[in-house]
């Protein structure tokens, strides 16, 4: 169960924490420099209004999710328990 949360959290914290955060920068070092990884030398007010955004709505969604989904089986439980 514990690698189990392990493996999740890295997950998210790849996903929302370093992926946003990387993708979108323009990194000069000599062999990272080659794959033009993004537009943004730096965080700027451009870098927050493209990238910040998006970094809100997945951490909004993935705040969101589980409670819908908790809901949503326990409401499918119950109405599948009034069907019998």
């Amino acid at each position: 169960m514990r690698t189990i949360i392990i493996c999740v959290f890295l997950i998210y914290f790849l996903n929302a924490g370093l992926m946003y955060l990387l993708a979108p920068m323009d990194v000069r070092l000599p062999i990272i420099s080659q794959l033009e990884l993004g537009i943004y030398s730096d965080f700027n007010q451009y870098w927050y209004s493209n990238i910040g955004f998006l970094v809100i709505n997945v951490l909004l969604i993935n705040a969101v999710m589980p409670p819908c989904e908790l809901i949503g089986l326990l409401i499918m439980k119950r109405v599948l328990q009034s069907w019998d």
